[in-house]
This record gives structure tokens, C-alpha cells and sequence, in this order.
């Protein structure tokens, strides 16, 4: 899954790692040094996948919404402000 990462969080660090390590960004999310939550945005047409890495997700407290079409996704985009969008 590609990963962008924006704002101006800790996330935003991680993006350079996480090229480097495709479970970077499990680890990092996972982090209990982490104290920020994340705004997460997850897209992708396989609604059995988005709704489990939501759920992963918002057990470690992140702000996620899902998109399983182009049109939601980009509807989320401009109605939202995100850290984090996983496609």
C-alpha cells in the first residue's frame, strides 16, 4: 500500500523510514511513545481490508475514515484534513 504522509506531526518524520521499511509504519503506529493520535484517511476498493485496518487503527486512538471508491476518497479529502492517507 503506498503511504503519503502531511501536517506536521510525527508522522510527517516517518515518511523518510518508512520507505525504507515496508513495517515502519506498523511499528510506528503501534509506538506507546507515541502520543499523538492520527488523522488517517484509508482507501481502498477491498471494503474487508479497509474496515480491518480501521478498527487496528482506532484501537491505538487514530482518527480513521475509510473510502472504498475514487469519489469517496476524494469527497474525504476535501471535507477533511489528514496526517496520514494509505491507499
Amino acid at each position: 500500500m503506498p503511504v503519503a504522509f502531511g501536517g506536521g506531526r510525527k508522522l510527517a518524520q516517518a515518511a523518510e523510514f518508512h520507505q525504507q521499511s515496508p513495517a515502519f509504519l506498523c511499528q510506528y503506529l503501534n509506538n506507546p511513545e507515541m502520543t499523538d493520535s492520527a488523522s488517517i484517511l484509508l482507501v481502498d476498493d477491498d471494503q474487508h481490508l479497509v474496515e480491518s485496518m480501521a478498527q487496528w487503527l482506532r484501537e491505538m486512538s487514530h482518527d480513521v475514515k475509510t473510502a472504498v471508491t475514487l469519489g469517496q476518497a476524494k469527497a474525504a479529502l476535501q471535507q477533511n484534513t489528514f496526517d496520514l492517507v494509505i491507499t
